[in-house]
């Protein structure tokens, strides 16, 4: 099968980039053909060209621009079917109008919440928020609720109000894949059809496929990996840590990987506290080694994670995971088996689960273990494309019994005639092995 992978990054790097360059690799291990065709938002919005911002805000909601190229990508590439990861703000919905002239299916995986909050997240000044769900999505151009922007959240109003209303997101999709149920959920209620969404996991390598030599310490090593902003809840775990009594934090060392705004203040909690190290960013491939060098994994999120990618990483690495028990991250973590997890934002709850597992290392190495089983049963790169083909496959199914009753009218180019003439159908439909 050949399959088109679509991306548009944003300008800080974050799990979205990793999960579609992690897929593009899965698919072909499995023996696809991929192409891929990936924007950059820093391409445009880095700097202070206001004008190239301006247009690209107008555009948002339909570029039209952004339609033309992918045509000409779709007819020149010839994709059985299509894989989009984002399309926010530069590729735009009109990537899916794209895919209807062309007569090529798409599948759209839902990273975040965009579709319902302007800050992709449902939180606001530090507290959750629905306004725009249960209410108008007014309420985010009234809040400035997209980087703080008034012509950013007007932009994404603007993209809302025309392709909700024109029925792009309900119909001009083939299949959603949700990577957890939290993002399932949240999706049904805004209205997407449950019929046309499945809940499919993120994958990661395997940590300990690294060839690497194994690292020692003389220290428990215990991590958070992460940008550094409030919503990560770094400071929740640093309040925690400095709660530990004087001879465990002696016995450990917690690492403190990622960059972000929230850099200085929680150096300046730290107190220059010596078993707390700010790592700064390592490469992916450092992160991976570190966390196979570690005992335990904080992931003290104080929002709904649609997934929890490093949740995934530190059980390939065979590490037990401390989790809040919010979004994604709760719905991996096997509490008592894998890992354990707390109330969000409750430093009190965390600094005694955390006395308590330090200080009991054999219950750690039991954990590890079982998040390691954890992660080969469901978590492989190899398990993630079998789930994705599967729904590729239904999805190009669904569209030949649909072309076998009626002909479609492709202007550009559909590869549902070639599919037909090639499985043998002549009008007549079969379930694909």
């Amino acid at each position: 099968m050949k399959i088109a992978l679509f991306h548009n990054s944003y300008q800080t790097r974050g799990g979205e980039d990793s999960v579609f360059e992690i897929e593009a690799t899965a698919l072909r291990d499995y023996g696809h053909e991929v192409v891929t065709y990936h924007v950059n938002n820093a391409s445009v919005l880095a700097g202070g060209n206001i004008t190239a911002k301006i247009k690209t805000a107008w555009q948002a909601p339909h570029n039209k621009a952004s339609q033309h190229a992918i045509t000409e990508f779709l007819k020149q590439e010839r994709p059985d079917i299509s894989h989009v990861h984002n399309w926010f703000p530069l590729l735009s919905p009109s990537i899916y109008t794209a895919h209807q002239a062309a007569g090529v299916g798409v599948v759209q995986t839902l990273h975040n919440y965009r579709l319902g909050c302007a800050a992709a997240t449902f939180r606001r000044n530090g507290t959750d928020c629905t306004q725009c769900l249960t209410g108008s999505n007014c309420n985010a151009v009234k809040n400035r609720c997209y980087n703080n922007s008034l012509a950013g959240s007007i932009a994404w109003k603007r993209i809302m109000d025309r392709n909700w209303n024109n029925g792009t997101f309900t119909k001009g999709v083939d299949h959603y894949i949700c990577p957890s149920r939290e993002i399932y959920e949240r999706h049904r209620q805004l209205g997407l059809p449950e019929e046309r969404m499945s809940i499919v996991p993120n994958a990661c390598p395997d940590a300990r496929a690294l060839d690497v030599s194994p690292q020692h310490h003389n220290k428990l090593q215990v991590c958070f990996v992460g940008r550094l902003v409030p919503e990560k809840g770094a400071h929740v775990l640093i309040q925690a840590w400095l709660q530990l009594d004087t001879l465990t934090r002696a016995q450990c060392q917690l690492n403190i990987i990622g960059e972000g705004p929230e850099a200085q203040r929680l150096q300046a909690m730290a107190q220059e506290d010596p078993s707390i190290v700010f790592q700064g960013v390592l490469t992916h491939r450092n992160t991976l080694k570190k966390l196979c060098a570690s005992h335990l994994l904080i992931c003290p999120s104080l929002w709904a994670e649609p997934f929890g990618l490093t949740v995934i990483e530190a059980m390939s690495a065979g590490i037990a995971v401390i989790a809040s028990e919010l979004g994604g991250p709760a719905e991996i973590v096997i509490p008592n088996q894998t890992g354990r997890l707390f109330p969000a934002d409750n430093h009190t709850a965390l600094h005694a689960m955390m006395q308590a597992m330090l200080n009991a290392p054999q219950e750690l190495k039991h954990m590890g273990q079982a998040g390691r089983q954890r992660y080969l049963n469901d978590y492989t790169q190899a398990a993630h494309a079998t789930e994705l083909t599967n729904c590729f496959h239904s999805v190009i199914e669904t569209r030949l019994s649909q072309a076998s009753r009626t002909q479609p009218h492709s202007p550009v180019w559909s590869p549902l005639p070639q599919l037909l003439n090639a499985n043998g159908l002549n009008g007549q439909t079969s379930e694909l092995r």
